[in-house]
């Protein structure tokens, strides 16, 4: 899961919580809420719209419970659809209302989009909390682009905070979160002989689909090597590098046979994670180097390279 954008709401309020420009780059949004307004209540529904549309096109159902007691409403060709609670200004100091929103396949383009929401809120002491389970409906296939929540009075205050995460980042590259990755399941030479000169393993030279100056940018490799010439000192090092075969080293891992020979040959896989925490023009390079004078020729089945832009946190 990773976050697409945070509201802190700052001194002075903020009449709604707006996100827009929604990337479509992953399955599912996850938005979360503490909140509270300066309007005269104790606590009250929010509103919630999709892509800035206020026709009568959202639909609701509600269920809540206070202490021992329960109820429930529903809402049909509503102008917004109810989503959670927030405290208000007549709720007891120091008091948040905290709210999920789960909608999935928000990208989609084939059904209408549906979500579910929880919240929570005790804003007076002297009665009971509120908890509150919604799911609720707009009538559109559209992609989300944008999601708006206003109170029906006043403005949110100071200290109210907003997030939304994308979850399960898509895989088509340059799509914004993994965008760019590399390949290659065919047998092959990647370093011949006696050649000592550390060279870019083929098709893992790879470039992320924009600028690359947000940090960390997670980095995942898969390489595997065989080295099977008899007889032969064998030894090399493979090295993850920004740019190019002389650029910033960021890992690296020397393998194979260097104090003698082996019948049977060797092989190794290198499977790994790192988290580029000075990321400059977004390239990176696996690279391999023959580390005998004589040695055998390095082969390669599987090797593979993914860039993401977006934290694994």
């Amino acid at each position: 899961m990773g976050k697409i954008a945070e509201i802190t709401v700052p001194t002075g309020g903020q009449a709604t919580i707006d996100f827009t420009a929604i990337p479509a780059t992953y399955k599912h949004l996850v938005f979360t809420l503490s909140a509270r307004t300066n309007g005269a209540y104790i606590d009250t529904d929010l509103a919630l719209t999709v892509n800035g549309d206020t026709s009568a096109s959202y639909d609701d159902q509600y269920l809540s419970t206070t202490g021992a007691s329960g109820g429930g409403s529903a809402a049909t060709g509503a102008t917004s659809a109810r989503a959670g609670l927030t405290a208000g200004a007549n709720a007891v100091a120091g008091v948040f209302a905290e709210t999920s929103i789960e909608i999935l396949n928000y990208a989609s383009t084939t059904f209408r989009k549906t979500w579910q929401v929880e919240t929570f809120d005790h804003g007076n002491d002297a009665g009971n909390g509120f908890k509150i389970i919604e799911s609720g409906q707009w009538r559109n296939t559209a992609a989300i682009t944008r999601l708006t929540l206003t109170p029906p009075s006043g403005s949110f205050v100071v200290g109210t905070v907003a997030t939304l995460y994308g979850v399960d980042p898509l895989t088509a590259p340059g799509a914004g979160f993994l965008l760019a990755h590399n390949t290659n399941a065919a047998s092959g030479v990647i370093q011949v002989g006696a050649d000592t000169t550390e060279t870019i393993i083929t098709g893992l030279d790879v470039t992320l689909a924009g600028a690359a100056t947000a940090a960390p940018i997670p980095l995942n490799w898969n390489v595997w090597i065989s080295q099977s010439h008899s007889g032969v000192v064998k030894g090399c090092a493979l090295r993850l590098r920004r740019t190019n075969a002389a650029g910033a080293l960021l890992a690296s891992l020397a393998l194979g046979d260097p104090g003698g020979d082996s019948v049977a040959g060797h092989q190794q896989q290198w499977r790994d994670t790192l988290f580029d925490d000075s990321p400059t023009d977004g390239h990176y390079v696996m690279t391999i180097q023959n580390t005998q004078a004589v040695g055998s020729t390095f082969y390669s089945d599987t090797h593979q390279l993914w860039l993401f832009a977006a934290s694994a946190s």
